[in-house]
């Protein structure tokens, strides 16, 4: 476990667990804010600080939803494979996916507009997004016939279209684009989802364009 990160574990549940109550949260988050200000190393020594796949259990979910939303940087890929596998609350995973999709590494790594095609999974640019690509595109769901798409494929479908950004669009086209039959189910949901929204008729358009559905 990453020492530093266990010492200021206790802090960080003060300003995200609700079972403290928005008084305490938001005055250990002025107290955070202040010791930012004041000593802005804080931030470089969280940054060379190693963290690693057993550091999970270090903090909450409600503790690790705000680490990954805050100043600090975003950890590495391990941790966050570890992260998504073994914390299954949505909004830890949806978290997860935000923090990939919008650090610097990935607005860097990924073309500025969305792609004519979809990109093959084996060439999406962002690794951690292109390994969760390539583990639930292996996953087949034998209960469904034919074969249709996984339980977790179609919860990731699902978080991309939510976050609505072009990495994550083009994740999603990627991922609607691999397969066959497992390809049709999980457009199926993705148009399901799309059409209980309540969207207007040009908006609808516009979704099933930038998917290519």
């Amino acid at each position: 476990m990453n020492g530093l990160l266990g010492l200021g574990a206790d802090f960080l549940e003060h300003i995200s667990s609700p079972i403290y109550g928005i008084e305490v949260n938001e005055a250990y988050g002025q107290r955070l804010s202040a010791l930012i200000r004041d000593n802005p190393e804080v931030v470089t020594t969280l940054a060379s600080a190693k963290l690693a796949p057993d550091d999970v259990g270090t903090l909450s979910a409600d503790a690790w939803v705000w680490y990954l939303d805050s100043p600090f940087p975003v950890p590495p890929d391990p941790l966050l494979h570890a992260l998504y596998d073994q914390v299954p609350e949505p909004i830890v995973r949806l978290s997860v996916l935000q923090a990939v999709i919008g650090s610097a590494d990935a607005a860097e790594l990924f073309p500025r507009r969305e792609s004519v095609r979809p990109l093959p999974i084996s060439e999406f640019p962002v690794p951690w997004l292109r390994t969760r690509l390539e583990v639930v595109d292996d996953e087949v769901d034998p209960t469904r016939e034919p074969p249709g798409p996984s339980l977790a494929a179609i919860e990731l479908a699902t978080y991309l279209l939510q976050l609505g950004d072009d990495i994550s669009i083009q994740a999603l086209r990627s991922l609607l684009d691999s397969s066959s039959s497992e390809r049709s189910g999980l457009a199926l949901h993705v148009t399901g989802v799309l059409n209980a929204a309540g969207l207007q008729e040009d908006e609808l358009r516009l979704w099933h364009s930038r998917l290519g559905l």
